[in-house]
């Protein structure tokens, strides 16, 4: 057994081996909830293939136990590779990961139809409203799926209604980018930018790494998706997956933190420079690929309430399980100007919840953490700049407190609001957002 097979074993463990239907694979490729257990099963198939694909492009060994893959359901917002002293490696990429993947797998095939649509069009006019229109229910989706991991951390609940056929379709666009995710990784390997032994990965949380390393990997995962064909068009298919993989990154780090401990270039940065690896050219995907990155940014705005027009996507059931309504309030939370909201919460507030809220203004956050109970490991991580944190672990905290000592008549404005504050103390002591590795 290699070290990471050990160090694996003894961390974490194998899904358990279950029985699923086709229909729950299906599910869980639309973005619909199915039962843990056999998400958990269909995630590692859907690693193994890749691996397997990966492998074969590499003319290495399939079941070599010195490489180990796995997914996580938690503390990992893309992926990682950990080296140890054998030479073994441990790749583990998280749920959160996966489900941008499948998400927007599913989302590309949404905005393909809208694109058909455009290009059905009787008049240039109706060509071009068309194609504003698909932007703008791609950017709505890619909202309501950030909106979805930040308030509830998970994805599932935000399913999209596609056809049997379609489902298959955006299956084989997510294994297309998983490949890249993973060879990603095993560039970082084989490139030695992952000598770290795994106590360090503990005692220190994750493996920082500057963004020259992250473009390295990239190029060469790039080669070897592609199959070191220098002239393929950003339009082939092992391209798109490329191009889909580093989104789907972007999505779930933007998503899922508020505070990262490593450096990565921005999406939109990376594939530019995978273009200009490919020659730079114009191809017939470009302009959509614009359009989808429009799109991305667009949902990316954080700090700004996304329009109310774009919510007609989920009303039109394009996107199904998530009210249009439902995601207007909690964008509105989630974006609206934050001392708006801290005076609504203060009127709303008990007398301690005002005073938590108050020592949050004051930037005492280990002090306002400590009173909303959270364990002195929690708090000591989280004034721990080396550590990644995660927007729904604060949120969490504040809504168990909420339930046990009623700080506020709406919990869920309070604990949104509560977790923007901690938000940006965080990122005020630290110049900022920083990026989580992988």
């Amino acid at each position: 057994m290699s070290l990471a097979e050990e160090h694996f074993k003894r961390f974490f463990s194998d899904p358990e081996q279950v029985s699923y239907t086709p229909g729950e694979a299906q599910d869980i490729l639309s973005g619909r909830p199915v039962r843990d257990e056999a998400k958990e099963l269909i995630y590692a198939k859907m690693l193994r293939l890749g691996s397997i694909l990966v492998a074969d492009s590499l003319k290495i060994d399939r079941d070599s136990c010195q490489l180990v893959i796995r997914s996580l359901p938690d503390d990992e917002s893309s992926a990682s590779a950990v080296g140890f002293a054998d030479g073994s490696f441990l790749i583990r990429v998280s749920h959160a990961l996966l489900d941008a993947i499948t998400s927007v797998s599913d989302m590309m095939m949404m905005f393909e139809h809208g694109v058909d649509s455009a290009q059905n069009a009787f008049t240039r006019h109706g060509r071009e409203r068309q194609m504003q229109q698909t932007a703008m229910d791609l950017s709505a989706a890619m909202r309501a799926w950030i909106i979805m991991q930040r308030v509830t951390g998970t994805a599932q609940g935000l399913a999209f209604n596609l056809a049997r056929a379609d489902t298959i379709a955006a299956g084989e666009i997510a294994l297309e980018a998983l490949q890249l995710v993973l060879a990603h990784e095993i560039a970082h390997i084989a490139l030695k930018h992952t000598q770290v032994a795994a106590e360090s990965m503990i005692s220190a949380g994750h493996i920082r790494q500057s963004e020259s390393r992250e473009l390295q990997a990239d190029n060469l995962a790039v080669r070897m998706v592609t199959g070191q064909r220098p002239n393929l068009a950003a339009d082939a298919g092992p391209m798109w997956g490329v191009f889909l993989a580093l989104l789907a990154m972007e999505l779930t780090e933007s998503a899922i933190y508020i505070r990262r401990n490593s450096t990565h270039p921005l999406a939109w940065a990376r594939w530019a420079v995978v273009e200009q690896m490919l020659g730079g050219g114009q191809s017939r995907a470009k302009p959509y690929q614009l359009a989808i990155l429009a799109s991305a940014v667009a949902a990316l705005k954080l700090d700004e309430v996304f329009p109310a027009s774009g919510w007609a996507t989920v009303q039109r059931a394009q996107i199904i399980a998530a009210r249009s309504m439902d995601l207007a309030l909690l964008d509105q939370l989630l974006a609206a100007p934050i001392d708006q909201l801290v005076e609504r919460a203060y009127a709303t507030s008990s007398t301690r919840g005002r005073e938590i809220l108050t020592l949050m203004r004051q930037g005492s956050i280990a002090a306002a953490l400590s009173a909303l109970g959270a364990k002195e490991r929690l708090v000591q991580a989280i004034a721990d700049d080396r550590w990644a944190v995660k927007f729904f672990t604060i949120k969490n905290l504040i809504d168990s407190a909420c339930t046990t000592d009623a700080l506020n008549a709406d919990a869920s404005l309070y604990s949104v609001v509560g977790t923007r504050m901690v938000a940006r103390v965080l990122t005020e002591e630290n110049g900022g957002m920083r990026r989580h590795d992988g």
